[in-house]
């Protein structure tokens, strides 16, 4: 018996069946997308896995169907599959921001197997927005006396964008001038315009402020607004009185004046506006003088009998009261001098005299003294 061996070769061919579905290799695909993609812009993405060979292995993917993103699938030179996210219209992340689709990959059996993952897509903020304000014009009361940070307006120009893009600072526009700046300030965070310094409604009664609001990212385009401050009145200013006779402080008047003979007029003046710069003068004390008011002036008159061998001196005093609240008052003295006119004849002391006088006098003797006198020289 020969002891021989003979070898061969069984090749076995194990035929694939379609017993793995497709695979991503995560739960969920994160993808950030500028708003400002153009449509046709691709992101290629992570691809699924099927251990199965040949047509069991993955062949098409698709995503839930929608408007604004579409897949490409794009074959490789070892075969395999994949797909690109292709955007198809423009977005805007002030619209929405964020996306949620599925992404299904399919293998070539029948029926065929399907792995899915979602697609998360987060839109990236371009600068696409310029800050607005609420208003174009905006118009504010302030009063004179306001103290320094008193609160003038509360400005608010909002931009969608988010981040540096969507921060917004204010500014007074260049040419705001210096005085409006002594005047007031503004919050550059806050768009909050304050008093910065002392204002007068005597001086400036309304203030036009140009404002700019400008964000934080590139190729910024500034929004502009204009504020009018009215500052309002307060009663801050006495009347002022002015005498216009010759001499300003002393009058003279002959005692024979007539009820209506003008001796001196005046002039009134308030800087404050409204009720607080209206006036009315009178005359204080009981003197044969009155004050005779016109539109822009007054005048003091004659208003009873004068008689200088009386009184021949007369202190006026004149107070002009605004009608403020409370109100503000101004005096003002002048002196009265009454001049003498010859009204009054001699007389004599004694309405008669009596004497005894002795005889055989001589010529020449005095017999008698007689007084005789004249108020003017009183």
């Amino acid at each position: 018996m020969s002891n021989s061996m003979e070898i061969c070769v069984i090749k076995v061919e194990i035929e694939d069946l379609n017993d793995n579905a497709p695979r991503f290799p995560t739960s969920h695909i994160d993808i950030e997308i500028s708003e400002n993609a153009s449509p046709g812009t691709r992101f290629p993405l992570e691809g699924a896995s099927d251990p199965d060979s040949g047509i069991f292995g993955v062949q098409s993917y698709s995503i839930t169907p929608n408007e604004l993103f579409g897949l490409e699938i794009k074959t490789r030179g070892d075969g395999s599959k994949i797909a690109e996210l292709v955007v198809q219209k423009s977005l805007d992340r002030e619209t929405q921001s964020h996306y949620s689709y599925e992404i299904s990959a399919e293998d070539g059996g029948d029926p065929p197997k399907i792995g899915a993952v979602q697609l998360n897509i987060k839109v990236i903020d371009s600068n696409d927005n310029n800050p607005v304000f609420d208003e174009s014009v905006y118009t504010v009361n302030v009063m004179e006396n306001s103290p320094i940070n008193t609160l003038v307006i509360d400005l608010n120009a909002t931009d969608p964008d988010e981040g540096p893009n969507g921060e917004v600072v204010y500014t007074f526009n260049s040419y705001v001038t210096e005085k409006t700046r002594d005047a007031f300030k503004i919050d550059s965070r806050t768009g909050i315009i304050t008093v910065n310094g002392i204002l007068d409604y005597e001086t400036s009664q309304i203030f036009e402020i140009d404002i700019q609001a400008k964000d934080l990212g590139p190729n910024s385009i500034p929004a502009h607004c204009k504020v009018t401050v009215n500052v309002m009145d307060t009663n801050d200013n006495p009347p002022v009185i002015s005498l216009l006779s010759l001499n300003t402080e002393m009058v003279e008047v002959s005692e024979n004046a007539q009820r209506g003979y003008v001796i001196a007029l005046v002039r009134v003046s308030d800087k404050d506006s409204g009720a607080n710069g209206k006036v009315q003068c009178r005359l204080q004390g009981n003197v044969p003088f009155r004050l005779q008011e016109y539109e822009s002036f007054s005048t003091i008159l004659v208003d009873g009998r004068l008689d200088r061998e009386q009184k021949d001196t007369y202190n006026l005093t004149i107070q002009a009261e605004d009608s403020g609240s409370p109100p503000l008052r101004a005096t003002k003295s002048l002196v009265v001098k009454v001049s003498d006119e010859n009204d009054n004849p001699p007389h004599f002391i004694k309405p008669h005299y009596q004497e005894m006088v002795m005889e055989n006098n001589l010529p020449g003797s005095c017999l008698l003294a007689v007084s005789a006198e004249d108020p003017i020289w009183a």
